[in-house]
């Protein structure tokens, strides 16, 4: 059997970050119902080998519900992370982002995607829930631009092929949860309602058909301090639920099946012996997939007797840029229930 690995996608990101307080549009937390909500937009990054949801929300991937229509071209929404283009192979279940920090003596978390609002079996009948929030109008949708002539996208300013913009806040508060009937969710460890940080995040993420860039999506972010108070020991952080195989045949698996690792440095293989910095996630599934001992990209029945195709790409992603480059540092869990972040006290060596 061939080597498992073919070849590997990227997401990269690139961020921008403003915490000196601003008295601005967020500086009031805005009770709302789930149904008063700025109406949530979704597309794709499509114009590559890798596609990709994008949202408004703060979350990408298959985290964007497959009952959603993309809000640019009016299609349905079901490629969340596909690669390569028209395989039906995804590569993760969601992924969102996490802004963290403090504000008076208060440690704050805004989640772009909180995994605990619903069981994974039960996960594609429901939206993700995510305390960010599409900006007002006008900038509630997403904005497409293009670089290239001819497209109906196309504007003098576009950074890449395709150009997807977005702008969402954190200032708005759920009071009451219309998909479970109860009120809005609830912090498990202390109970409360969602506690803004009063942020703003401008999101944009670039996509190219070129065959040197054809396997990346490069986001920006760019994330404001809208609220009173200054915002100290800020943080970013990227979620991903780890989920790599044909989508039909993977379509109710919790994603047990799946590796995911750090490479924090690389030595390139040259007389120089360069050590470069790399601090990339990964993700993959964990032998292939292969089908009576062969790997295929023909739809082949499993021991199951679902149609299966090979999985043998690798899912990275990563932080080129960061304010003041601060560290980067990465941990994982599964939905086994003794595996994941721990107290040190209760550190066991696995």
């Amino acid at each position: 059997m061939s080597n498992i690995v073919s070849k590997c996608l990227l997401m990269v990101f690139l961020s921008t970050v403003v915490l000196s307080a601003e008295k601005a549009k967020g500086q009031f937390i805005i009770p709302r119902n789930a149904w008063e909500l700025p109406v949530p937009c979704v597309s794709s990054h499509d114009v590559g080998k890798f596609v990709l949801g994008i949202s408004n929300k703060g979350y990408f991937g298959n985290g964007v519900n497959p009952n959603y229509y993309d809000c640019l071209v009016g299609s349905k929404h079901l490629r969340g992370s596909e690669y390569p283009a028209g395989s039906g192979i995804k590569y993760m279940r969601y992924g969102a982002i996490w802004v963290g920090g403090v504000t008076g003596q208060d440690t704050l978390v805004t989640e772009g995607f909180y995994g605990g609002f619903f069981e994974p079996s039960d996960f594609h009948n429901h939206p993700p829930y995510s305390e960010f929030n599409p900006d007002d109008l006008p900038l509630e949708g997403l904005q497409r631009k293009s670089s290239i002539r001819g497209s109906p996208y196309f504007e003098e300013d576009a950074v890449s092929e395709q150009d997807v913009i977005a702008v969402y806040t954190d200032t708005i508060v759920i009071k009451f949860n219309p998909f479970d009937g109860h009120e809005g969710v609830r912090d498990f460890l202390d109970f409360r309602h969602h506690q803004p940080l009063f942020i703003e995040v401008t999101q944009r993420s670039y996509a190219w058909s070129l065959s040197y860039a054809e396997d990346i999506v490069l986001f920006d972010l760019s994330i404001k301090n809208i609220g009173e108070q200054p915002i100290r020991s800020f943080a970013i952080g990227l979620h991903h639920a780890v989920v790599a195989g044909y989508l039909p045949a993977e379509r109710n698996a919790r994603g047990l099946s799946e590796m995911t690792g750090f490479v924090r440095h690389f030595r390139a293989e040259s007389e120089c012996e360069f050590l470069d910095t790399f601090n990339l996630m990964w993700m993959a599934d964990n032998d292939g997939d292969p089908i009576n001992g062969n790997f295929t990209e023909v739809p082949l029945p499993d021991t199951a007797g679902l149609l299966t195709k090979s999985v043998r790409d690798v899912l990275g992603v990563s932080f080129i840029s960061r304010p003041n480059e601060r560290k980067v540092n990465f941990n994982w869990w599964t939905f086994l229930p003794d595996i994941g972040p721990t107290m040190r006290g209760n550190f066991r060596d696995f």
